[in-house]
């Protein structure tokens, strides 16, 4: 199933999106075939309020266990750069075979 999930900063999870309705909220998800997607215009709002929103989240295929393999944080900041970025050297990522979502609040691509 494809969803979007971005992260709640009110209840401190995963807010799990379809069809541009939230469908729940998890403290972990893991995803497959994945795409970052940032709205530039909710980017340009919130440096210009100084205030997060939700304009940014990864689209990707719900999925139950991802193999162990190497895996690489990312994150995004609209207050430093305009895509997602691997840590820590702050290059963009745009795709990824597999992300999770951690309980922490962290995010890992496998790429």
């Amino acid at each position: 199933m494809k969803v979007e999930v971005y992260r709640n900063l009110t209840r401190q999870c995963w807010s799990v999106r379809s069809g541009g309705r939230v469908i729940g909220h998890r403290h972990e998800v893991m995803l497959r075939t994945c795409t970052m997607r940032v709205r530039e215009g909710g980017r340009q709002r919130a440096l210009r309020e100084g205030q997060r929103n939700v304009h940014a989240w990864i689209e990707g295929d719900l999925c139950e266990d991802v193999a162990d393999t190497v895996r690489t944080e990312i994150g995004y900041n609209p207050f430093r750069d305009s895509t997602f970025t691997l840590r820590p050297g702050f290059d963009p990522v745009f795709t990824a075979r597999f992300v999770i979502l951690s309980r922490s609040g962290r995010a890992y691509a496998v790429l």
